[in-house]
């Protein structure tokens, strides 16, 4: 029988709880972006013509990476390495936007790098972690030698003046190391020794400070009087952000105002079709559409985490639950950010936030993460069996 004949077919609750996921993010992007694209470019399909092009795409890499042998990543991702530093490096010859340098444009369309960049750094590390012969009782080689190459590209990251990716990528990569069997005084240790330098970066940089004490000031000041701390330089008052994105989401009550329907992406919250697109959402599909999005996203995870238990391939293993945790991170720290629960960073929200590079490294991961269930039918090893 051929092997393509021996995979279980792909997980129908999987596949559908992420077209679901998607579809709602282009209803969104599309119903958040309308007035801002009739503004700029005097056209309200804007937004969503490219979202969908992307998609389309997006589904095509998805379909073939969930045919494609995941183990062949071991061999691909050192030719991927390096074309990945150089789109990072790319960036810093590129006009800064917003005073950061993240994208490589091209015409009207603009590649971020760093998200593919967070993808390549989980099979690395999953790569690393399962090579032959590798010893995970020591700091150097249980723990150190692994870290190198991500560190690098981490760095890359924090010089675009993107200090949020780099904390979440860090983040993600210890939560590996910890899984692959490096000891936890190690993964402590970097939180500790992580810490002053963080504490620097923010407080050497204006607009970082002002997102911390923006949220700071959102844990004590639950007045969300926007004339409250009013002063010539910011007439808003540095929780502006926030105190919009909690009014929006407020306002939506238990069923929402309507799709279409919503008030605040009229100009009064910034970024709603990309960082804030859940306050939007909110306002328009209410308490209960919101506890829809969330379920969705708890579901997408359980699912992946499942799928790496099931794996008795220890490389899938790592592979499937490095992807699940970055997704999973991203959902939660762009929830929490538009909740005022931690600060706002400029997170997406995966398969909803406007992005190409974003929906594009997404749905590349999750088409891994299909191969790795489908893969995983019999409890052989993947590596004998099908490579």
């Amino acid at each position: 029988m051929p092997p393509i004949q021996r995979l279980k077919q792909t997980d129908p609750l999987l596949l559908g709880t992420i077209i679901c996921i998607l579809l709602i993010g282009l209803v969104m992007v599309h119903s958040s972006s309308a007035y801002l694209a009739i503004r700029k470019f005097s056209d309200q399909l804007y937004y969503i013509k490219k979202q969908l092009l992307f998609a389309g795409i997006g589904c095509v890499i998805m379909y073939g990476l969930s045919r494609l042998n995941y183990t062949h990543y071991r061999k691909l991702i050192y030719p991927a390495l390096p074309i990945l530093f150089v789109l990072l490096v790319g960036v810093f010859f590129m006009e800064s936007s917003k005073g950061a340098a993240r994208w490589i444009k091209f015409g009207d369309f603009s590649l971020q790098p760093s998200e593919f960049v967070k993808l390549g750094m989980v099979i690395y590390l999953a790569h690393s972690l399962t090579r032959p012969g590798r010893r995970m009782d020591t700091f150097m080689s249980g723990f150190f030698n692994h870290l190198i190459v991500p560190m690098l590209f981490i760095l890359m990251i924090y010089f675009e003046k993107d200090l949020g990716t780099s904390v979440l990528l860090l983040l993600v990569i210890l939560a590996m190391l910890f899984i692959g069997g490096s000891r936890l005084i190690y993964i402590l240790g970097t939180f500790a020794v992580a810490a002053p330098f963080l504490a620097l970066a923010i407080l050497t940089q204006e607009y970082r400070l002002k997102r911390v004490k923006s949220f700071l000031q959102s844990l004590t000041d639950w007045s969300l009087d926007p004339i409250k701390n009013w002063n010539p330089e910011d007439p808003n008052g540095i929780s502006y952000n926030i105190r919009e994105s909690l009014i929006s989401i407020g306002s939506g009550g238990q069923e929402g105002w309507g799709l279409g329907n919503g008030s605040m992406k009229m100009y009064y919250l910034p970024e709603t079709h990309t960082d804030f697109i859940m306050s939007s959402f909110s306002q328009e599909f209410g308490f209960f559409g919101s506890c829809a999005v969330f379920l969705l996203f708890t579901a997408l995870v359980m699912m992946g985490y499942r799928i790496a238990m099931k794996c008795t391939d220890e490389f899938g293993r790592l592979l499937a639950f490095g992807i699940t945790t970055l997704i999973g991170v991203q959902f939660l720290v762009n929830i929490g950010g538009v909740l005022g629960m931690l600060p706002m960073k400029g997170t997406t929200l995966p398969l909803i936030s406007y992005g190409g590079s974003s929906l594009l490294a997404t749905l590349a991961a999750l088409g891994i993460l299909i191969n790795i269930q489908r893969r995983s039918s019999d409890g052989r090893n993947q590596m004998g069996d099908y490579r």
